[in-house]
């Protein structure tokens, strides 16, 4: 049996689902976090401001905020919290 890969709306969604209430975080682009920030303190770790300016503050467990969140950037690593 082979599995498919699962996208990270697909995650993200899979988490909330389960109670977890996640955002979109930044993603690695090369050895570096797609920020841009090439001294980037928190590679891979920090929010994505544009969609959740309070971070993990903005953290939800609602499947349409989650679609909308990945529909405007779909490389973004779900980061959860309980």
């Amino acid at each position: 049996m082979t599995t498919q890969p699962v996208s990270m709306l697909d995650a993200a969604l899979g988490l909330a689902a389960r109670g977890f209430s996640v955002f979109p975080i930044w993603w690695k682009r090369g050895e570096l976090c797609a920020c841009g920030d090439a001294g980037c303190k928190s590679p891979c770790k920090h929010p994505l401001g544009a969609l959740v300016r309070d971070g993990c503050h903005d953290a939800t467990r609602e499947p349409d905020t989650i679609r909308r969140w990945w529909s405007a950037t779909s490389a973004s690593t779900a980061a959860c919290s309980p």
